[in-house]
């Protein structure tokens, strides 16, 4: 949908006031012609362009089986430009008047919601249409059924099941890993953890996802109940595996306590890296709690969303290779090389539990170094390593682990970070 003419006279006329009077509501239009120079359109307005605002975390409300994630826009986040009208509210506000917009994607079809203030500082409410002026008056029919409380009225009226006040805010714990996923995708594993407080360990729990593109165009979205993997009574922890094309997206996760009334919520973006083609790849790295045999290429593994862990706390670390060579008997020959050095002081005293290959040998002076070689008969393995750091002393560490290809003599690494704690 467009707007008319004359309602884009206003929409700039009232924006143009943040640097030109009253007296001057069209700088905007070619002086020769009278033509104006820039035309406004709904799909103008995208979030995405404005990267460098400054982004209000008023928090994310999953509700059944959405997650609806606010966006505001505002002209106290960043100067306003006239050249430029992308990010501007579809409703007439005096561009010297604080005001906000917000954006809820999947509500009602998507809605915006426009937000002024009298002074800076001050409270928000909604706005009401600018009377004093010609274009004002002719445009009213129009702005009064745009009016933003309208906007939220008919929502409500049409799903009125869709909101649920917060009332309390829930910590937890998220990472994340990708790795290789099927017709050239990327396997994208999204790990939650929560500390359950004895009293509220029959508390049930849902965790939700919201996955953005670029342009904030939902890929995917999902809320369920926890299904805790965990095996610990103190803890809940769960995973969420989605397969999607490489690149770079825009991620919202949170957990519901039901019970409670309360919501955690986390956003960030991400880069989703891809294995596709030939060559030797390795995947991120999945720290574990622990990593258990099910059956032949299948392993059971309990991600530990913290990367924290007690010093008597066995570490996993979980990570899969792509892009072995192979040789003239149809064999791959790789090393493992796993480094774990502090970030300061003395280096960790650790002892292997269990991994895989033949041991090549162990260093620790300043860092922990141990290495180990395999023999396989596939171009992707499975690998992983498990330690012990009882008597390593607190603090934060750096992990990386190497592969090199014996066959193809070519080398890839890839490294994180855990805590070690009391």
């Amino acid at each position: 949908m467009s707007l008319t003419d004359d309602v884009r006279k206003e929409l700039i006329a009232n924006i143009q006031r943040i640097r030109t009077s009253a007296r001057e509501p069209y700088a905007n239009v070619d002086p020769a012609t009278g033509v104006m120079q820039d035309r406004i359109e709904l799909s103008d307005f995208e979030s995405v362009e404005y990267g460098s605002r400054v982004v209000r975390d008023r928090g994310a409300h999953i509700v059944r089986d959405r997650l609806l994630t606010d966006m505001p826009l505002s002209n106290r986040d960043a100067g306003i430009s006239a050249e430029h009208l992308r990010g501007y509210p579809l409703f007439p506000v005096d561009g010297n008047t604080p005001w906000e917009y917000w954006i809820y994607p999947e509500v009602n079809g998507g809605i915006e919601i426009v937000f002024t203030s009298l002074t800076r500082g001050g409270d928000f409410d909604y706005p009401t249409p600018l009377s004093i002026r010609a274009e004002s008056r002719a445009n009213a029919v129009v702005w009064n059924q745009r009016r933003p409380e309208d906007i939220v009225n008919r929502a409500i009226g049409r799903e009125p099941s869709l909101f649920e006040l917060r009332r309390g805010t829930l910590n937890f714990y998220s990472a994340l890993a990708d790795f290789r996923g099927e017709q050239g995708q990327t396997r994208l594993e999204i790990y939650y953890g929560l500390p359950v407080p004895e009293q509220s360990k029959t508390t049930r729990f849902e965790r939700g996802l919201a996955l953005f593109d670029t342009t904030w165009t939902p890929v995917f979205q999902k809320v369920e109940p926890f299904s805790n993997i965990s095996d610990h009574t103190d803890k809940i922890v769960d995973r969420l595996t989605v397969n999607i094309p490489p690149g770079r997206y825009y991620l919202g996760v949170q957990v519901h306590d039901t019970a409670g009334n309360k919501l955690g919520t986390q956003r960030q973006a991400i880069d989703v890296e891809s294995y596709a083609g030939d060559g030797l790849m390795l995947s991120d790295i999945e720290l574990a709690n622990r990593i258990g045999e099910q059956k032949a290429d299948s392993l059971n593994i309990i991600p530990q969303p913290s990367k924290s862990f007690s010093a008597g706390q066995p570490i996993a670390v979980y990570y899969e290779i792509y892009g072995l060579k192979k040789d003239t008997f149809g064999q791959t020959r790789y090393q493992m090389h796993y480094r774990i050095a502090p970030a300061q002081g003395q280096a960790p005293a650790v002892r292997v539990l269990q991994s895989v290959g033949k041991l090549l040998g162990i260093v620790s002076e300043k860092e922990f170094t141990v290495s180990y070689e395999q023999v396989g008969e596939t171009e992707s393995e499975l690998s992983y390593l498990e330690i012990d750091v009882t008597d390593s002393a607190q603090g934060m560490y750096e992990l990386e682990v190497k592969i090199s290809d014996l066959n193809a003599n070519v080398q890839v690494a890839k490294s994180t970070t855990f805590k070690i704690i009391d």
